[in-house]
C-alpha cells in the first residue's frame, strides 16, 4: 500500500473519529480551498475567507495581519450562557505580538475572544459592557508557545469553570460567573476586525467548536487522535 493511500484511509479515519464526537462547528482549514467553503460539521453553512490562503496544514495568514475567515452568527457562538468547548490547531511566526485566534463582538463593550498574548501565553476574555466582575472575565494562561511549532490550544467552559489548555496539558483556570451577552456578529477565525486588533500572523490548521465543555480526557483524545497531521 502507498504510503499517500495509508495517509488518506488515516485521515478518513481521523474525521470520521471527530464527527462521532458531534462538535458543532468543524473546520479543517488544511481540506478547504478557495475563498468560500462549507463548514464539515454539516451545517451547510457558508464560511468566507478574505486573504488566508489555502496550504496542506491549513490556511496561511500573512504578516499584514489582515487575514480573516467569517462565520455566519448563531446562537452557538454565545459562550456566557452556554458550556462550550473551543480547540485550534496553530503555528505562529512571530513572538511577542497578539494573534487572535477567535472571536465576537459588536464594540469594546461586548466581546469575547480567543487568543496568544505579546508574553507568548494563551487567553480567553468575555465582556459584556463594564468591567466588573459580574460582567468581565479573563482566564490567562501560564505556559508560553515557541515560534514555528504546531500547538493544539483549547478553551472550555463547564458551568462556571473556564479552563485552558495546550496539547492536551491543563493551562490557567479561573472558576467565575458572569452575565449573560449574544453578541450578534460573524464569528471570526483568525482576526478581531471590528477593534482593529491583529489577526493570526501564521498557520490555522483547524478549528472545532463545540457546545458542551469538554473534560480534560475529552481534550486529550481530540490531541491524540490529530496531532499526526501537525508533525
Amino acid at each position: 500500500m502507498s504510503k499517500e493511500r495509508i495517509t488518506a484511509l488515516r485521515q478518513l479515519a481521523t474525521e470520521r473519529y471527530i464527527l462521532s464526537t458531534l462538535p458543532t462547528l468543524y473546520l479543517p482549514l488544511w481540506k478547504r480551498d478557495g475563498s468560500t467553503f462549507l463548514r464539515d460539521d454539516g451545517s451547510g453553512t457558508v464560511c468566507t475567507v478574505t486573504g488566508a490562503l489555502w496550504t496542506p496544514q491549513g490556511r496561511s495568514f500573512d504578516i499584514a495581519h489582515d487575514d480573516v475567515i467569517n462565520i455566519p452568527d448563531s446562537s452557538l457562538w454565545n459562550i456566557s450562557s452556554n458550556d462550550f468547548t473551543i480547540s485550534l490547531w496553530v503555528k505562529h511566526s512571530e513572538l511577542g505580538v497578539v494573534h487572535h485566534y477567535v472571536s465576537q463582538g459588536i464594540d469594546n463593550n461586548y466581546y469575547w475572544f480567543f487568543r496568544k498574548e505579546s508574553d507568548n501565553t494563551i487567553s480567553c476574555t468575555y465582556k459584556n459592557g463594564d468591567n466588573t466582575a459580574a460582567n468581565r472575565i479573563n482566564i490567562a494562561g501560564i505556559a508560553t508557545l515557541n515560534a514555528n511549532t504546531f500547538y493544539y490550544v483549547t478553551i472550555s467552559k463547564i458551568g462556571t469553570t473556564w479552563q485552558l489548555y495546550i496539547n492536551g496539558v491543563a493551562d490557567g483556570v479561573t472558576t467565575q460567573s458572569v452575565s449573560a451577552g449574544d453578541f450578534a456578529h460573524t464569528l471570526e477565525i483568525g482576526a478581531m476586525t471590528w477593534t482593529g486588533n491583529a489577526s493570526m500572523y501564521g498557520v490555522i490548521g483547524e478549528v472545532l467548536l463545540y457546545s458542551r465543555g469538554l473534560t480534560s480526557v475529552g481534550n486529550l483524545q481530540n490531541y491524540l487522535a490529530t496531532k499526526w497531521r501537525y508533525r
